[in-house]
């Protein structure tokens, strides 16, 4: 190392002393630096309207979502817990998916979302943690698989359809199985949304679940319309709170 040091210092000559920046020097190294600083916020903030942003779930969601953990008796390993965002008005959400480990995916308005309750977010995990249980990996790919195929069946027969019958033929049906495949996909996850809320309602109870969803109603505007297969919090609400239920399962929770 000292060899280097001896060539270094014979090919640059002796280190030249310390030579302090002047006033001005410090100051426009400060305003560069500011510069930058404000193009990189500039840069995240710049987001087509509507535009979601993936993050990990905040803390208080993580809190919440261990304890429910927790408190239930869930067969499975604990799915992924994962957060998006949106620059728009919306009804907070959930969806999941079981592939892998499986996970569960909260969609929160980026306005506004610090100031949901503890019920509502309990409800809403409670509601994706149902789903991944209740559903099978089989009957949540094979409608996509099937939908995938006719999708690419679809645009191979559409040049061909113009020249021969046959092709036309092979082109309707491909457009028939789209049809079918995406209507299996929506009712699946309607049956699923209703299954969900139903195990809720054993996990927390009728009375907890129902607050949650009127809680997570108010955030509707008059003109929202459902996500595609995901039922209508009106109609969630009319089965988890206006069904008939025994005692034993109107006194349902877990705190005993």
């Amino acid at each position: 190392m000292q060899e280097v040091e001896e060539r270094l210092a014979a090919y640059y000559g002796p280190a030249l002393p310390p030579h302090p920046l002047s006033e001005t020097a410090w100051l426009q190294l400060r305003d560069q630096l500011s510069a930058a600083r404000r193009r990189r916020f500039d840069l995240q903030r710049l987001r087509l309207p509507g535009a979601r942003r993936n993050l990990a779930a905040p803390a208080n969601v993580q809190e919440i979502y261990a304890a429910l953990f927790a408190r239930i008796a869930y067969r499975r390993s604990q799915p992924d817990l994962r957060c998006q965002l949106s620059a728009r008005r919306t009804v907070p959400r959930v969806s999941i998916s079981p592939l892998g480990r499986g996970h569960i995916r909260i969609l929160l308005p980026e306005k506004g979302w610090r100031a949901m309750s503890a019920v509502e977010l309990e409800v809403l995990l409670a509601a994706g943690l149902a789903r991944c249980a209740s559903l099978s990996r089989s009957l949540f790919v094979l409608p996509r698989l099937f939908l995938v195929a006719s999708l690419l069946l679809l645009m191979t027969a559409l040049p061909f359809s113009a020249v021969d019958r046959r092709y036309l033929w092979i082109f309707l049906a491909a457009f028939l199985g789209c049809v079918a495949s995406a209507g299996l996909i929506s009712w699946q996850q309607r049956a699923l949304a209703f299954r969900g809320d139903r195990q809720a309602v054993r996990w927390l109870g009728r009375e907890q679940v129902c607050r949650g969803l009127h809680l997570l109603a108010g955030y509707e505007h008059p003109r929202h319309r459902p996500t595609w297969g995901e039922p209508s919090l009106a109609e969630r609400i009319a089965r988890v709170c206006g069904t008939p239920v025994t005692t034993k399962d109107e006194h349902l929770t877990l705190v005993g």
